[in-house]
C-alpha cells in the first residue's frame, strides 16, 4: 500500500462591506474537516492573547482580498472531503465581548447568532464537498 499523500491546509475568512454596521465580531471556536472515511481532523482556533478563548475576528477588518488566517499550513490527508465546519460561539448579552456580536453605527450592540447544530451556544457554518490536493492548499 502506498503512503497516503499529505495536503497543507490553510483557511482564512473575510467579508464584504456592510451598511449601518461598524463591527461584525465572530468568535471562531474550531474548524472540523470530514473526510467521509471516519477521519475528522479538528483544529481549535484560539486567541493569541488568551489560548483558553476562541479567536475573535472583526470581519469588517478583513474585506475583499484581506484575509484573517484561522488555520495556516496544517497537514491533513489529501483527497475528497464531505464538509468543513466552523463552530461559532453565538452571541450572548451576558458575555457579549467574548461572543459573536454586531456593533451598529449608533453603537448599539446586538448578539450575532448562527444556526445552532444542537450544542448550547454553538452555531455552525458548513461548506460541503471539496478536495484538498497533495501539497499546498489555500
Amino acid at each position: 500500500n502506498p503512503e497516503p499523500t499529505q495536503a497543507e491546509f490553510s483557511l482564512g475568512v473575510s467579508d464584504a462591506p456592510v451598511s449601518n454596521v461598524k463591527a461584525v465580531w465572530v468568535a471562531f471556536d474550531s474548524i472540523t474537516l470530514n473526510a467521509g472515511d471516519g477521519e475528522m481532523p479538528t483544529f481549535e482556533t484560539r486567541s493569541a492573547e488568551n489560548p483558553d478563548q476562541p479567536v475573535m475576528v472583526n470581519l469588517l477588518d478583513y474585506t475583499g482580498d484581506d484575509v484573517f488566517a484561522l488555520i495556516d499550513d496544517e497537514l491533513v490527508a489529501a483527497g475528497d472531503y464531505e464538509w468543513l465546519r466552523a463552530d461559532i460561539v453565538n452571541g450572548d448579552m451576558a458575555n457579549i465581548e467574548m461572543t459573536s456580536h454586531l456593533v451598529y453605527n449608533d453603537d448599539t450592540v446586538v448578539p450575532l447568532v448562527v444556526t445552532p447544530k444542537g450544542n448550547e451556544g454553538i452555531g455552525e457554518i458548513q461548506i460541503n464537498d471539496f478536495t484538498l490536493v497533495s501539497g499546498h492548499n489555500d
